[in-house]
């Protein structure tokens, strides 16, 4: 994304952020579902992204079937990312959040 479209997002309103990506990782959680009392599981794959003295996770939800062990991180380490954010938590202290990541081009 260049810095010109960056500045037209941020015109038009909203929540944004501009941070560093540093990685990714997947993980899937078991559990039992309390409807059908059967075993299930949610997979998810999670983005580390350093912004000012924040770091922030943000989770993409992956779908049914898909391998996790086959996800790849979206952008290189210490890419410089524009984030628009649609939903943040502090669990436990810390920042997790949900949105779409762009990198920043020079």
């Amino acid at each position: 994304m260049k810095n010109s479209e960056i500045l037209a997002q941020f015109t038009r309103g909203g929540i944004y952020m501009l941070g560093e990506y540093r990685g990714a990782k997947a993980e899937t959680v078991n559990y039992r579902d309390k409807v059908s009392g059967k075993p299930a599981k949610f997979s998810s794959h999670l983005h580390v992204v350093e912004s000012g003295d924040e770091t922030i996770t943000f989770q993409d939800r992956v779908e049914e079937g898909v391998d996790t062990a086959t996800l790849k991180p979206k952008f290189a380490k210490g890419t410089k990312i524009f984030v628009r954010v649609e939903s943040v938590e502090k669990v436990q202290g810390f920042l997790r959040a949900t949105g779409t990541m762009f990198a920043v081009e020079a």
